[in-house]
């Protein structure tokens, strides 16, 4: 089943990622947003260029598959990629595969989410 997400929820989550990205005080980033298909089976995805400080922070229009979508989680969770961006780069400069880094890099996120995020509704 295709699950196709409204314009409304892209509003509010254009309004939930601005909301972490000046809380976490990432405003020297510029950031645009795109509502758009993503090939990826993922609800929203975000991309950065560390040196120029832009990033595009993309929510899917078509999720296969989805059950419990929630655009202001969703948006807390690509902010929180944004935040750890560098981290990331860094990690990918060392001798670990990329899954191992996926995986702990998603596991910071999945703490973030559950401690801080639940905290702030």
């Amino acid at each position: 089943m295709i699950y196709k997400t409204t314009n409304k929820q892209f509003v509010q989550f254009k309004k939930e990622c601005n909301r972490w990205i000046k809380f976490w005080g990432l405003t020297e980033w510029s950031v645009v947003f795109f509502h758009e298909k993503i090939n990826d089976d993922c609800y929203a995805d975000c991309t950065w260029n560390v040196e120029g400080r832009v990033a595009s922070i993309r929510l899917n229009k078509e999720i296969d598959g989805m059950v419990l979508f929630d655009p202001k989680k969703t948006a807390f969770h690509e902010v929180c990629e944004l935040l750890l961006c560098e981290l990331d780069g860094l990690a990918r400069d060392r001798f670990i595969s990329k899954s191992h880094i996926s995986i702990a890099f998603h596991a910071v996120i999945r703490r973030l989410e559950n401690c801080v995020y639940e905290k702030s509704k």
